[in-house]
């Protein structure tokens, strides 16, 4: 794979996804000698964002509607789980301070993913429609709220159930 993005598990491993189109991420820790990478079935995951229960999960730079979930035993032999979502494009992510977790997408939906509830299990999903178009870049404010913006400038919060875009001068 072609290392682009990365996120600390909680031992402090690295974990770096790829654009190369691969399938594969990469597993780097004191060690560089026989580096461990892991096939996800997913081309060019990506992205990476660590969960509260200690997951990693990556969106992709594919288009596909796939997120990719690695548990278990981080630093031995992981499990790989592949998450269908409703949204083409998932990509990346950010924990807000409940434990959930929002993915923006790069396609021309403007979705955005939130995952909440088990996380290492079967995660309850849920989409918000920001009013913008990919919604990709994600952030959560001190007060809880996931922001998203995009390549064209607009910016979109998510506050309770409804999307709020405020007006930029």
């Amino acid at each position: 794979p072609s290392p682009v993005t990365a996120v600390l598990d909680p031992a402090g491993r690295v974990w770096f996804g790829g654009t190369g189109g691969s399938s594969r991420v990469v597993r780097f820790s004191g060690d560089l000698s026989g580096v461990p990478t892991f096939d996800t079935g997913v081309s060019k995951p990506n992205f990476p964002v660590a969960d509260g229960a200690g997951n990693l999960w990556f969106g992709n730079n594919s288009g596909s509607r796939l997120l990719v979930r690695i548990g278990g035993d981080l630093g031995g032999a992981p499990s790989v789980t592949r998450v269908e979502t409703p949204i083409p494009g998932v990509r990346t992510g950010v924990l807000d301070a409940a434990g959930a977790l929002w993915f923006g997408n790069v396609s021309s939906s403007s979705l955005v993913l939130r995952l909440g509830g088990d996380l290492s299990g079967f995660p309850s999903l849920a989409t918000f429609h920001t009013g913008i178009v990919a919604p990709f870049t994600p952030i959560v404010d001190a007060a809880g709220n996931p922001w998203f913006g995009n390549s064209s400038g607009a910016t979109s919060a998510i506050r309770g159930q409804a999307a709020v875009s405020p007006a930029l001068h």
